[in-house]
Order: C-alpha cells, then structure tokens, then sequence
C-alpha cells in the first residue's frame, strides 16, 4: 500500500492515517510526501513526485 501525501494538504493531513496504516501488516506500506502540493496535486512538483513514487514502489514490490 501506498500513501502519497501532499506535504500541504490542509484538509486531510497526515496525522489521522498514520494509525491506520500501523496497524496494517500483511502488505507492505510506503509512505511519500509530496513536496509543496496541496490535497489535489495536479501542479509540479508534486504531480511528478507522485508518479515517480507510484512507479517506484510497483518496481519495488513487483516479481
């Protein structure tokens, strides 16, 4: 599972997933924090530092 979480996401911060993804074990969990975006990024940089995480963690995790 992946978490990519805009650095500047004043609706939905980081803070109430955190004890979610915890308690998560029978995969593994990645979070990214996307610099200077907001809770939709659509602008760069983050944008492209959310596919890079996406690209990067299905690299990782996948045979």
């Amino acid at each position: 599972m992946l978490l990519a979480q805009p650095a500047r996401d004043r609706w939905t911060p980081l803070h109430p997933s955190t004890p979610f993804l915890s308690r998560i074990t029978e995969v593994p969990v990645d979070t990214v924090m996307l610099d200077n975006a907001g809770h939709y990024p659509l602008e760069e940089p983050g944008l492209q530092q959310m596919q890079d995480a996406v690209a990067g963690f299905v690299t990782a995790h996948t045979a």
